[in-house]
């Protein structure tokens, strides 16, 4: 549905997912450390909010597909 959306090809569509699979790599990593010094309900806390935030901006900027990449990453 994005491709056709937004006239993209397997590869611009596929930019989406990689994003997404950086992030979440390297917040893992980051996620761990603060797990360590902050209480984990609070982090937990700043996880969904911060989840949510990305998608209310990616529901908000579908009508452009680099907002998009950016509300993903978020």
């Amino acid at each position: 549905m994005i491709a056709r959306q937004f006239s993209l090809s397997p590869s611009g569509v596929s930019w989406m997912m990689t994003i997404f699979m950086v992030f979440f790599g390297v917040s893992s990593v980051i996620y761990g450390r603060l797990a360590d010094i902050f209480s984990l309900r609070a982090l937990i806390l700043v996880g969904v909010l911060t989840y949510n935030v990305g998608s209310l901006m990616g529901f908000a900027l579908q009508s452009s597909y680099p907002l998009i990449t950016v509300a993903r990453a978020i």
